[in-house]
C-alpha cells in the first residue's frame, strides 16, 4: 500500500486515529488492539467528516476498491456508506468494480478463514478469535460464489447472520472445505466478539 500512498493518502487520508471507526474500536477493544488492527487491514480515515477508509487490496497490497463508511462513534452504527472514489481525486484507474473482500490481502497466510458480512465483525473476530483470518463481504455488499473461488485449498467458515443466512446457503461451494455456519443467526455475532475479547 506504501506506494499508492502519494495517490491516495497525501490529498484524501488523515491519520487513522481521526476516524470515527477507530475511536469505536479503542472504547471497545482498546488501545492496543487497535493499533494492531490499523496497519493490518490498513484502516484510514477521510478528511471532511472523519469516515472511515475501508480498502480492499490484493496480495501486494495494491487497491483494489473500497469504501468510505461513517460510523456512529459511540454505538458502531454505519450512519452513511459509499465508494471510496467519491472521497478520491482522480485519476483511480487501479479502481476495480468487481467484488472484494476486506482483508482479502491477508488471505496468502490463512490458515482458516472465517467470512462475515460486516467489516466491524471481522476486526472484532480478529482480536477475539487470532487463530482465523477474519474477511467481510462489506457492509450493503452481497456474497457471490465467484467471490469465493479464491479460497480453493483453504478451510472455510461463512459464519451467516439472519439477513443473508438463505442467500448464503444457496451458493455452490468451490469444494468440501468450505460451510456456511449458522451459530449467528439467532445471536448478534458483534455482541458474542466483544464478550469474548472482555472475558
Amino acid at each position: 500500500m506504501n506506494k499508492y500512498r502519494k495517490h491516495i493518502y497525501k490529498e484524501i487520508v488523515r491519520p487513522s486515529y481521526y476516524s470515527c471507526l477507530v475511536a469505536y474500536l479503542i472504547n471497545t477493544v482498546g488501545v492496543k488492539a487497535t493499533d494492531e488492527l490499523i496497519p493490518r487491514y490498513c484502516l484510514g480515515a477521510c478528511k471532511t467528516d472523519g469516515a472511515a477508509a475501508l480498502w480492499r487490496l490484493n496480495a501486494d497490497g495494491a487497491p483494489l476498491n473500497g469504501s468510505a463508511v461513517l460510523f456512529d462513534a459511540g454505538t458502531g452504527q454505519v450512519i452513511t456508506a459509499e465508494p471510496i472514489t467519491h472521497r478520491l481525486m482522480k485519476p483511480w484507474e487501479w479502481w476495480t468494480t468487481s467484488p472484494a473482500f476486506f482483508g482479502g490481502h491477508l488471505v496468502h497466510n490463512a490458515s482458516t478463514i472465517a467470512v462475515v458480512q460486516d467489516e466491524i465483525t471481522a476486526l472484532f473476530g480478529t482480536v477475539a478469535e487470532p487463530s482465523f483470518t477474519w474477511l467481510a463481504v462489506g457492509y450493503g455488499q452481497n456474497l457471490t460464489g465467484g467471490m469465493l473461488e479464491q479460497f480453493v485449498g483453504h478451510d472455510v467458515i461463512l459464519f451467516a447472520d439472519s439477513m443473508n443466512a438463505e442467500a448464503w446457503h444457496g451458493l455452490k461451494m468451490p469444494n468440501r472445505r468450505m460451510a456456511v455456519s449458522d451459530a449467528f443467526t439467532n445471536i448478534d455475532i458483534n455482541t458474542y466478539l466483544l464478550n469474548k475479547i472482555r472475558r
